[in-house]
């Protein structure tokens, strides 16, 4: 069976700055290979476009700026597997209807990596419009799709049946972590910094225990890009926090390593409740198991729900801030129990059973193999 992979590109699919995603995308592909599907990757790149198309593009209905062009192989692939774009729009719509007419057999499969997604739109004036299209366009994919692929127990979504999947990690390409020599606790968090991430949740836990003058030494690293980026900052500099916290930017694959080496615990997202997602599968999460590093996070994270752990703390879904003296009492009683080696590896062999990428897309795979029943 042959099969391609569509992902609009966010331009690291290729280079040395790959982000989660990029890295989620990889795997997934490999994961599909291991079984036989021969699938390629097509990335969708903005097209050109002149000043006025670029802003008809914030207009409703007047296009996504994307080059949804049909390729060779898309015209003989027995499947597609189309990570969700940005929003659905005309432009993707029309793109699915040709598919269907030039190649009716083809199995359509969509992948909608967060659900609910409203929020991501609505937080921004500027994407009200595409939130607009995209509720419009959304209730026309049942015409053209044959299953969408969600992270969740959603049934079915805009009128498809589902393959529930979750978040996965390529096990072969993250080594485990060695151990921080150092009497200061280091906490680090990777992402794409969003509102959603609630990482001004951790700032403003430090910043308390600042104040109250608590013994101990911890330093956070903030590591990647994104919106809050700047916010965050900000918020660093009016609480006096400079000297605690430091932003990283966005690192590559061996300097990402390095700070997992020098680091005792991680943050995973804190902030899922503010766009009404209360089950997790957030792909930091993956990494840190992989990696064999303790975590924090809100909400509820999947794979915990089938195998419960005592390595990782789960703190309130609400706005309030981190309460660093749990966090360090947490922590502390985790190194009392095993040495940090046996932690790391105890919370790797974790990672081993539950969050391989075949296993992952089991549900995708089985569905594709046997033709769609």
């Amino acid at each position: 069976m042959n099969g391609v992979y569509i992902t609009e590109s966010n331009g690291h699919l290729h280079e040395e700055y790959k982000s989660g995603v990029d890295i989620k995308i990889q795997g997934q592909i490999k994961a599909f290979n291991a079984q036989g599907l021969n699938c390629t990757c097509h990335c969708i790149h903005p097209r050109m476009l002149s000043k006025w198309e670029k802003i008809k593009r914030r207009l409703i209905f007047l296009g996504d700026g994307m080059d949804w062009r049909i390729t060779e192989e898309m015209k003989s692939a027995d499947y597609l597997y189309i990570r969700k774009p940005f929003a659905f729009t005309f432009h993707f719509l029309n793109f699915l209807k040709r598919m269907r007419k030039l190649n009716p057999i083809c199995s359509i499969i969509i992948e909608i990596p967060t659900y609910p997604y409203d929020k991501e739109f609505s937080e921004y004036w500027h994407r009200w419009p595409l939130l607009w299209e995209d509720r419009f366009c959304r209730k026309r994919l049942k015409a053209y799709v044959d299953r969408m692929a969600v992270l969740g127990d959603w049934s079915s979504l805009f009128g498809i049946p589902t393959l529930q999947i979750f978040n996965g990690m390529d096990l072969e390409k993250v080594t485990i972590k060695k151990q921080n020599p150092d009497s200061t606790i280091n906490i680090c968090c990777m992402a794409r910094f969003e509102y959603w991430h609630g990482a001004d949740r951790l700032l403003a836990g430090l910043e308390n225990y600042q104040k109250a003058g608590v013994p101990g030494n911890i330093h956070v690293y903030l590591a990647g890009d994104g919106s809050e980026i700047k916010e965050l900052k900000k918020q660093t500099k009016e609480s006096g926090l400079n000297n605690m916290v430091t932003f990283c930017g966005l690192l590559n694959r061996q300097e990402m390593d390095k700070l997992y080496d020098k680091c005792d615990i991680a943050v995973a997202s804190l902030g899922g409740f503010r766009k009404n997602v209360s089950v997790s599968s957030e792909l930091k999460s993956r990494e840190y198991l992989a990696k064999g590093i303790p975590f924090f996070y809100a909400g509820e994270i999947d794979v915990f729900i089938n195998e419960p752990v005592n390595f990782c703390l789960q703190i309130p879904a609400n706005n309030t801030p981190v309460d660093m003296e749990e966090i360090l009492m947490f922590y502390k009683d985790l190194i009392q129990r095993q040495t940090k080696q046996e932690l790391s590896s105890q919370i790797r062999a974790y990672a081993e059973r539950n969050i391989g990428w075949e296993k992952a897309l089991e549900p995708v795979i089985h569905w594709i193999k046997n033709d769609k029943e």
